[in-house]
């Protein structure tokens, strides 16, 4: 996934403004002893870094399958490479794809 673009800034603040929002709840919940919120506040801050898509690259390079890096938004490239029928579907967590023709 390249650099997002412009239009998704507003889409990316709002992301920011609930991780730190987590983040409270997080400590307030280590305050508190609260280990359910502890443990659901954890999992709203995980996140996949560079060394975790390096890792998912390589593994897929050792299968045979094939890797594209996309110049912006992955789910573009890879709508584009369903349009042109290089390949059958696009998989996704979220309804991203959708949006591209």
């Amino acid at each position: 996934d390249g650099k997002p673009p412009n239009i998704k800034s507003g889409e990316l603040v709002k992301r920011r403004e609930k991780r730190e929002e987590a983040q409270k709840k997080l400590a307030e919940a280590k305050e508190e002893g609260n280990m359910e919120e502890q443990t659901k506040q954890s999992k709203r801050l995980v996140r996949a870094g560079q060394k975790e898509n390096d890792d998912c690259k390589r593994l897929l390079d050792l299968m045979d399958i094939p890797v594209v890096n996309a110049p912006c938004e992955a789910e573009a490239q890879a709508s584009a490479l369903c349009d042109a029928g290089v390949v059958w579907a696009v998989g996704t967590e979220d309804m991203d794809a959708l949006t591209f023709r």
